[in-house]
């Protein structure tokens, strides 16, 4: 018999998006809009401040962003930069039956991993950033 992980994982790769309720998929996308905008509200927190000062002395290659700044870090310190973004003015989702917020630390990490595997490759050649930035300031594509 699977193990549970194994059975989470079976069920996750066989759902699709076309196969989840509606009411599912309002849920879902409410959730994600009200985790955005509390993490966004609870950048410029005192305890949001202090996590980007801690991950700051860190070094990191500046994978992924942190929501609502221009800083990027590491995957998991802009998880943990934006779940404390998202919990710090206290106004992220509460789920009863789990008897906690699931949204903020979930988004946190979606949107960390995210932005990691969406930034653009570096260029090997500074020959080609400087051509590519050329074409960029003429509108050249």
């Amino acid at each position: 018999m699977p193990s549970v992980i194994e059975q989470l994982a079976a069920y996750a790769t066989n759902e699709s998006f076309e196969k989840l309720p509606d009411a599912a998929v309002r849920a879902a996308r409410q959730a994600i809009l009200d985790t955005l905008g509390v993490m966004l509200a609870g950048v410029n927190e005192a305890t949001a401040s202090r996590v980007r000062a801690l991950v700051a002395h860190r070094r990191s290659s500046g994978e992924a962003a942190i929501a609502g700044t221009g800083l990027r870090t590491s995957v998991e310190d802009a998880a943990f930069a934006n779940g404390t973004a998202a919990h710090a003015l206290d106004y992220d989702d509460l789920q009863s039956s789990l008897n906690g917020h699931p949204s903020a630390p979930i988004l946190a990490a979606a949107l960390a991993v995210r932005s990691a595997s969406a930034r653009p490759a570096r260029r090997s050649s500074p020959r080609s950033s400087s051509a590519s930035r050329s074409r960029r300031s003429s509108g050249a594509r």
